[in-house]
C-alpha cells in the first residue's frame, strides 16, 4: 500500500488537474485505486471532469471544502481557487465510491450508495473496515441511520459534509461519475493493512445543563420547559442579548466557542463514569425564542454548555490523529491518513489555521495526509456509536504495510 497527495492553488481548468493527476501517478509508482479531492466550489467541473477522463480505472469521490483544504504540504485554495487530491494505491485492496441524490429519501440513498460502492469494490455482501462520507448538510443523521442499518452498526463512518466559502448552497460532492448537489457519495475501504479512526470535539462541558423538552429536527424550542434562546442566553452570561433584541438573529460566529453538547453516553464505572458528547452549533434565534442547530436533537436529550478556546481549537488537529495513532496496532508504522475539520472552527482561529494544520502534520508522522474543512462532520464516538456533529475534528489513520 502506498499514499500519496497533491494540491493546486489557483485557476482549476481540467488541464491542471491532468496534469496534477499525473505527477500523482508518478509519485505512487502506479495507477491510484482510489482518489479523493476536496476543492473550492468554483472549481466543480474540472476536477471530477478530469478525473473521469484520465483514471477510468480508478475509483473517485470527492466535496467541495469552505476555503480549500490541506495536506502535509500545505493550505491549497484558501484565498481563492483550489484543490488537494489523495490517492491510495493498493493492490491486496478493494475500493469503491458511489453517489445518489438524497431528494425525500436520505435512508434509501444512503443505502443504494452503500450497495453500489460496495459491488465497485468487487466485494457484494461484504462489510468494509470504513465507510468514508460526504454529503449535502441537512440529512446526516438519518445517512448514517441507514448504513447503520444494513452493517449493524459494526462499520465505522467517517467524512465531512459539503461545504462552501459563504454558506451559500454552493456546495456539490461527486462519486461514481456522477456530480450533485443534493446528494451523497460514499467510498468504501478494503484495505490491506490495519486503520484507526478517532473523533473529537476539543471542547470541555461546563456546569450548564438541561433537558430538552420541546425540539423538532435541528430546532430546539424549549429546555427545562423555557424558550431555548432564553436559556442558553442566560448559560452563556448573555451571549444572545443582542441577537435577541435585534433583526439579525445569526449566532453562528457568536456561538462557536460555546457550543452545545449532546450527551451521548459514558465511559466507565457508574459511579464514575464520564459522559462524552457530540456538538450541536446553534446557527440563529427563532422568533419564538428557539434555538436553530445543525445537527439534530431529540426531547429528552441532556445539553451542556460546552466551552473552547482559540488554542483547543488549534491544538486538535495534533491531538485526534494522535489518538488515532494509538488506536493500530503495536508497532505499526503510519502510511497516511485523511483529516476533517469543522469549517466553523477553521473560520474562528482563521489567521492561525496554518498552526492546527502543521500539528495535524506532525501527528502523521510527516506522511501523506489530506483533509477538508467542512459544514458537518462524521465519525465513530468513544462507545461505538456512529454520530454527526457539529465544531469536530475527525481522523483516519493508515498503517503501513509490515
Amino acid at each position: 500500500m502506498k499514499i500519496s497527495t497533491i494540491g493546486h492553488n489557483g485557476i482549476v481548468t481540467e488541464a491542471i488537474v491532468d496534469d496534477k493527476v499525473a505527477e500523482l501517478t508518478k509519485q505512487l509508482g502506479s495507477l491510484p485505486d482510489l482518489i479523493i479531492a476536496h476543492h473550492t466550489a468554483s472549481a466543480l467541473q474540472p476536477v471530477p471532469a478530469a478525473l473521469a477522463s484520465h483514471l477510468p480505472g480508478s475509483s473517485f469521490m470527492g466535496t467541495s471544502s469552505c476555503r480549500g483544504s490541506v495536506t502535509e504540504n500545505g493550505q491549497f485554495g484558501h484565498d481563492g481557487e483550489g484543490f488537494t487530491l489523495w490517492a491510495i494505491s493498493d493492490a491486496k485492496g478493494a475500493y469503491g465510491t458511489a453517489l445518489e441524490e438524497i431528494g425525500d429519501d436520505p435512508h434509501g440513498a444512503a443505502q443504494r450508495a452503500l450497495q453500489a460502492a460496495v459491488r465497485e469494490a468487487g466485494r457484494p455482501g461484504e462489510a468494509p473496515d470504513l465507510i468514508w462520507m460526504h454529503a449535502a448538510p441537512g440529512h446526516e443523521e438519518a445517512l448514517i441511520e441507514a448504513i447503520d442499518a444494513i452493517t449493524g452498526g459494526s462499520v465505522p463512518i467517517t467524512g465531512g459534509s459539503s461545504a462552501d466559502e459563504t454558506i451559500g448552497g454552493a456546495w456539490t460532492c461527486f462519486g461514481g461519475g456522477k456530480i450533485a448537489v443534493d446528494a451523497i457519495s460514499l467510498a468504501v475501504f478494503f484495505p490491506s493493512t490495519s486503520l484507526s479512526w478517532s473523533f473529537q470535539s476539543g471542547y470541555v462541558p461546563t456546569i450548564n445543563s438541561g433537558i430538552v423538552t420541546k425540539a423538532e429536527g435541528r430546532c430546539i424550542y424549549e429546555i427545562d420547559n423555557l424558550p431555548a434562546a432564553t436559556v442558553y442566553n442566560d448559560w452563556t452570561n448573555g451571549l444572545l442579548t443582542d441577537a435577541i433584541s435585534s433583526d439579525d438573529k445569526s449566532i453562528l460566529a457568536t456561538s462557536t466557542f460555546q457550543p452545545l453538547g449532546r450527551e451521548v453516553g459514558r465511559i466507565g464505572d457508574a459511579e464514575l463514569a464520564v459522559p462524552y458528547y457530540a456538538l450541536l452549533h446553534p446557527e440563529s434565534v427563532g422568533e419564538e425564542l428557539q434555538l436553530n442547530l445543525f445537527a439534530a436533537v431529540e426531547e429528552g436529550a441532556r445539553l451542556t454548555v460546552m466551552t473552547g478556546s482559540h488554542q483547543s481549537l488549534l491544538d486538535r488537529g495534533g491531538r485526534v490523529v494522535t489518538d488515532a495513532r494509538r488506536r493500530l496496532p503495536a508497532g505499526t508504522d503510519v502510511a497516511g491518513g485523511l483529516l476533517i475539520y469543522c469549517a466553523g472552527a477553521m473560520l474562528a482561529v482563521e489567521s492561525q489555521i496554518e498552526s492546527a494544520r502543521q500539528q495535524a502534520q506532525e501527528a502523521f508522522a510527516g506522511m501523506p495526509f489530506s483533509g477538508a474543512y467542512t459544514f458537518g462532520e462524521q465519525g465513530r464516538l468513544l462507545g461505538g456509536e456512529n454520530c454527526h456533529g457539529n465544531l469536530m475534528v475527525s481522523a483516519v489513520v493508515f498503517g503501513a504495510a509490515a
